[in-house]
């Protein structure tokens, strides 16, 4: 069955303005059948000054679920709220902003916050202790125990020097057990941070740690698009928080095992586009550099209201929370935007060994034949543009209106060949991404 999702949506928790029961209401009425909250663990940056920059620290803070102590809470009403809506399942996420660090600081260009925009959404781990431990810049699952944490006891030689050193000058003394004791308590808990804000970029890996965490909890975890610029307010001014898209691009190919990423967003989205990242990261996959594949949603940014982001339609074998899971983990969703609601009724591919859609892998010692048919969500006859992409090129295309089919027919298959194929359908004003079917070329 299809079924419409809002992946990606906020309550009165972090950045949504409704609480759980209104927001998944509203997503009812405006044809959702699915809800994925993924309200922020952590909204805070912080600046703390050299050498006691826990103690002295300036900072900025938006309401969050770990900030405010309300995770379990928000898990509980996710419960309640989907054992009361027969007509709506919900699912519980977070959204989380693994790491950031400062740049400029000392007039080397403009004082920004860097990657405050690099955000992942971790779905479906059901605990308060699974995402609260997920490594976060200022959240407790960014501290660990380590044997560094002894040596943060050593203001403890400090403090017992102006204890019992009589002998001193007692001034030197007393300074020496005020610095010490300073120092001490900024290194309470004696806690090791995964990373810190002020070493510059670390490239991939605290988003690949994040990944890494998620999927040993058992979740699902995706990139979501930097589609708007922000600003923070910190020491009473404005400070740009800034992601090149570059650098997005760039992790898109070099993390890995995550679930999937935001194919179609708000913004402009052009990893989806033939050649792009997400063809890049699948080429890594038929190249097995990558032991899964990458698969694209849409990012609903659903915030309650008429939506007019992307929403993720599911193939799901069940209406259920375990059924909705088990089908993006398995990558049988497409991903469409645009008032029209444009629906993807047939994908799939056909060969001499067997018939599959979307997320599944096919063998073939003959041709390949790809049967497609979308229709219009709200009127037939919408003019529609399809692309085929197989391995990251186009290579056939056709316009037409809705309801429209379309065949394409591979003989060169080759043994051993690796390949996928995918749809990007593009409207007046709706787009639409399939996600891949996979195909190897076997002996006869």
């Amino acid at each position: 069955m299809q079924l419409d999702a809002a992946v990606h949506a906020f309550s009165r928790y972090s950045t949504g303005h409704a609480r759980i029961e209104i927001l998944a209401q509203e997503a009812v009425d405006n044809g959702f059948e699915i809800l994925v909250l993924t309200d922020a663990d952590v909204l805070g940056v912080e600046y703390g000054l050299p050498f006691l920059r826990n103690l002295f620290a300036f900072s900025h803070d938006q309401p969050a679920l770990l900030a405010s102590d309300a995770l379990g809470e928000y898990l509980e009403e996710i419960r309640r709220v989907d054992a009361a809506m027969e007509d709506l399942v919900l699912i519980d996420g977070v959204e989380s902003r693994p790491f950031y660090y400062w740049s400029g600081i000392f007039g080397n260009g403009p004082w920004q916050l860097q990657h405050w925009n690099k955000r992942q959404i971790a779905i479906g781990l059901g605990s308060v202790g699974a995402y609260a431990s997920l490594p976060v810049s200022g959240g407790a699952g960014g501290m660990v125990w380590h044997w560094t944490s002894f040596l943060l006891l050593w203001p403890l030689v400090g403090l017992i020097y102006a204890v019992l050193a009589h002998g001193s000058v007692i001034w030197i003394r007393g300074a020496i057990g005020l610095v010490s004791l300073l120092c001490l308590i900024d290194n309470v808990p004696f806690k090791v941070p995964l990373w810190d804000a002020y070493h510059g970029d670390l490239g991939p890996a605290p988003y690949q740690y994040y990944i890494d965490s998620v999927n040993e909890r058992g979740g699902l975890v995706f990139w979501v698009a930097p589609d708007k610029r922000e600003t923070v307010e910190l020491f009473g001014g404005r400070i740009g928080a800034v992601c090149p898209p570059s650098s997005v691009e760039s992790n898109l190919v070099h993390t890995f095992d995550y679930t999937g990423f935001a194919a179609l967003h708000p913004g402009r989205s052009h990893h989806a586009e033939p050649g792009g990242a997400w063809d890049r990261a699948l080429g890594q996959y038929l190249r097995r550099e990558r032991e899964r594949p990458v698969w694209g949603i849409g990012d609903a940014n659903y915030q309650g209201g008429t939506p007019k982001a992307a929403r993720t339609v599911i193939l799901a074998r069940e209406r259920s929370r375990e059924g909705v899971l088990e089908a993006m983990r398995a990558g049988r969703m497409y991903a469409a935007i645009g008032d029209e609601r444009l629906k993807l009724e047939e994908f799939s591919i056909h060969t001499n060994r067997g018939r599959g859609g979307a997320g599944q892998n096919l063998e073939t010692d003959g041709s390949v034949e790809v049967r497609v048919r979308i229709a219009g969500g709200s009127s037939a006859n919408q003019p529609v543009r399809l692309r085929l992409v197989r391995s990251g090129e186009v290579v056939d295309q056709t316009t037409g209106v809705t309801p429209l089919s379309f065949t394409h027919v591979d003989a060169d298959i080759g043994f051993g060949e690796r390949s996928y194929y995918r749809i990007l359908v593009n409207g007046q004003s709706e787009k639409l991404v399939s996600n891949p079917i996979f195909v190897e070329g076997k002996n006869r």
